[in-house]
């Protein structure tokens, strides 16, 4: 039996016949004399064939296009033009050699060489006439051209067609062009997307290995692409890294369907390989012919497995045949073997792609996608930082910028589809949901820079949609706009008060729908990019402080315990139990250790984070120092104005502590943590807390693990107000009795790891 597979390396291990050296005509003019008007009949022709472009040697001046006509000799010819920009190195080599056949194919001139793949050659061309740039595969030929690899090389041309999606690479034009050589075969070509970037094997290896969010956001891409793929009953059947490219814009792009089966067609023989060797599943290393979706997830979760180590998930070694066999029983291997910082729960998600078994994977693109979420954070800096040398080349897709992905939510398909072209006109991704039960579902799945958001619509109308995404949605940044013809415009602006961004009421222009649009993504841009420099301040504060602490350990000591014995004086002047808040340190690392290890907050919280929460937690209630004794010791129910008084501890606590962190420059990341917990472990994440109303990811993490170390130890400990409850008691009433006070991932981890709680109160009580 025939068969082929191809190493990691991109090397190809032949069984089947070798494709033999293409035999090219002569060109005429390669022996021409050394005659200047030969010179000038030469250029002539290579303007006739658009070789060289009119516009070019118009431009070129008189006294160039002098020098050009003057030369004596081919070579000489040829340099000249190179000299003058009239042809490239890769087209002047072309001529040179006698191959001018292939350097234009019908609307496209070849500007250099891109690769080489199993089937074919790719280049970077040129349209003609609108001068953009372009990618063209073109079929490997000799004089015997196998029937089958034409048939399979038009398949890919059908199966990119058929695929109109972000993150696969868009298809333009394909066709054939005759051959001169009457003996030789045509020319069969494939036109698509020209992408500026690079693929992930040549990136990683030259780069080394992504970070967490890097990988993961590159992963949720091209699960996308996979579930259209699916989708369209189509399976790539080769997900490797040198197949998935990474633009400037950080879009990852999946290239080459060259292998791709149609589940209702059948090209491939029973018991044929195809495919690459340490990516492919264990059933497509047995039978190419019969897998499904389910081989596309098994290298999806090696590339990413290539992506967060740098290695191979399995190397190829001199005997490919053995390494197959071999890997029909060898367990996934785990990324946290080769990095132990890596989160546990994305190297189980990675192990449970790579199943030796089908039916032990995942089900689907869709659920892949789905997990991968947590492990994404906005990030607004550019993994391929894009040259900015000379001339940008023209692009089918002149969007420098990533493109943002709208969702858009309601029930009447002319606004939706009004929505949606204005929104791809202006660059957009746009999706579709018919109401807010849809949006949710979308939601989990993908993440969206801006959600528009109708109000009257069946099954779950936008009021009930908002809320639900504010309280449980974890895209940072997320803005929604709401919109409705039957709401009046004082109705819809109090939506801002509940997490809305802004509101439009129907019927509105088109000037109005754009400019909100486009005022909406701009803030979610600038939140982003102040969010990843907030992130690159906090880092580098961090290390400032890590070596304060190595060089005067004692000093900080000394500080964190200044802290504590302040914090304890203004805890007493409440009447607080003793070590309430040791206890309150205790729970709040707790709980930020087992959160660290969740794929909800991957990439938020380090032990820099850790050790700073554990300082700071003491400082919660720091404000009550300014409060009357009346109202702290006052047995009985607060009245409405005392309340108010009682809730400005908040504030008055981050204000003290914003006034310190101005004379304290070195200590600005610990104390801004100090002041977010002091203002905020107040609020709910429904947004009916206080002081500010903040809801859902809006309040500080550092303040939402406060909030349940403080109830729950509150619940624990007798008031005079109130009796003291057992533990089981206080945590059922926090998980199952507090809808919409916690976070709900956080609260989750908190039932998760109670017990713990437990014995800290235990150990640490009076």
């Amino acid at each position: 039996m025939q068969k082929t597979v191809t190493g990691s390396g991109g090397a190809t291990l032949n069984f089947e016949n070798e494709i033999k050296p293409m035999q090219r005509p002569v060109d005429p003019y390669e022996k021409a004399p050394p005659l200047e008007f030969r010179a000038r009949d030469y250029l002539h022709d290579l303007l006739d064939e658009n070789i060289v472009m009119a516009d070019d040697w118009k431009n070129l001046p008189s006294h160039d296009q002098e020098a050009v006509f003057s030369s004596r000799t081919v070579d000489a010819l040829l340099r000249n033009m190179m000299r003058f920009g009239l042809i490239n190195k890769f087209q002047s080599e072309r001529l040179r050699s006698g191959r001018r056949f292939g350097l234009v194919i019908n609307s496209y001139r070849i500007l250099g060489h891109l690769g080489s793949g199993g089937m074919g050659v790719i280049y970077v061309g040129e349209h003609i006439r609108m001068r953009y740039r372009v990618a063209i595969k073109t079929l490997n030929w000799s004089r015997k051209i196998d029937e089958q690899m034409v048939s399979r090389f038009y398949a890919e041309v059908r199966a990119v067609g058929e695929l109109q999606h972000p993150n696969i690479v868009s298809a333009l034009d394909a066709g054939s062009i005759p051959n001169p050589d009457p003996e030789m075969p045509e020319l069969h070509y494939f036109v698509m997307e020209y992408l500026a970037g690079q693929d992930l094997d040549s990136l990683v290896r030259k780069k080394g290995p992504l970070s967490v969010d890097q990988a993961c956001k590159m992963a949720h891409q091209v699960a996308d692409a996979l579930a259209e793929a699916h989708r369209n009953n189509l399976v790539h059947r080769d997900i490797k890294p040198s197949n998935i490219l990474l633009t400037f814009a950080g879009v990852a792009k999946v290239l080459d369907f060259g292998l791709a089966r149609n589940l209702g067609e059948r090209m491939t023989l029973p018991g044929t390989i195809l495919g690459t060797v340490g990516y492919m599943s264990p059933e497509q290393a047995q039978d190419a012919s019969s897998v499904d979706g389910r081989s596309d997830l098994y290298g999806l979760g090696a590339t990413l497995y290539w992506c967060l180590t740098g290695k191979d998930p399995f190397p190829v070694g001199e005997e490919p045949a053995q390494d197959l066999i071999h890997r029909l029983t060898q367990p996934p291997p785990s990324i946290r073997k080769i990095n132990p910082s890596l989160p546990q729960e994305l190297d189980e998600l990675i192990q449970k792609m790579m199943q030796v078994h089908p039916e032990d994977r995942l089900g689907d693109a869709k659920e892949v996608m789905k997990l991968l979420m947590p492990f994404q954070h906005a990030c607004v800096d550019q993994l391929l930082p894009e040259k900015k040398i000379g001339k940008k080349p023209k692009t089918m897709d002149q969007g420098g910028a990533q493109q943002r992905r709208v969702l858009v939510v309601d029930d009447d398909k002319n606004i939706r589809s009004f929505s949606k072209m204005i929104l791809q006109g202006d660059g957009c991704i746009c999706d579709e949901a018919e109401d807010g039960a849809q949006a949710l579902e979308k939601l989990t799945l993908t993440p969206y820079d801006l959600v528009l958001l109708d109000i009257n619509m069946p099954n779950m109308n936008g009021t009930a949609a908002l809320r639900q995404i504010r309280q449980t949605c974890t895209i940072p940044n997320l803005k929604i706009m709401m919109f409705s013809g039957d709401s009046q415009v004082d109705d819809l602006a109090k939506l801002l008060v509940d997490g809305a961004d802004d509101f439009l009421h129907k019927p509105f222009s088109v000037i109005q729908f754009r400019s909100r649009v486009k005022t909406a993504l701009r803030h979610k841009e600038a939140q982003d990019r102040a969010d990843f420099l907030n992130r690159q301040l906090l880092n580098a504060n961090a290390k400032l402080e890590q070596n304060l602490l190595e060089q005067n350990s004692d000093l900080v000591l000394m500080r964190n315990t200044l802290i504590l014995t302040l914090a304890d004086l203004v805890e007493g002047k409440c009447a607080g139990t003793k070590n309430h808040l040791r206890r309150i340190q205790a729970y709040a690392r707790v709980l930020g250790e087992k959160a660290m290890a969740s794929p909800h907050f991957s990439g938020q919280i380090d032990e820099a984070f850790l050790q700073a929460l554990e300082a700071c937690s003491p400082l919660h209630d720091i404000g009550n120092a300014a409060l009357p004794d009346h109202i702290l010791l006052k047995p009985g129910k607060l009245v409405q104005d005392e309340l108010i008084q009682m809730q400005a501890h908040t504030v008055i606590g981050a204000d003290t502590l914003k006034k310190i962190a101005h004379y304290e420059c070195f200590s600005q990341g610990f104390l801004q943590m100090a002041v977010d917990i002091a203002r905020h472990h107040h609020e709910r994440f429904d947004g009916s807390g206080y002081p500010d109303g903040l809801s859902g990811m809006a309040i500080p993490l550092s303040a939402r693990i406060v909030a349940i170390a403080d109830v729950y130890d509150a619940l624990r400990c007798a008031k005079t107000y109130k009796p003291a409850i057992q533990h089981n008691t206080a945590v059922k009433s926090m998980v199952d009795c507090s809808p919409g006070q916690f976070d709900p991932n956080l609260l989750d981890i908190f039932h998760d790891c109670s017990s713990e709680f437990e014995k800290i109160f235990k150990s640490l009580s009076e």
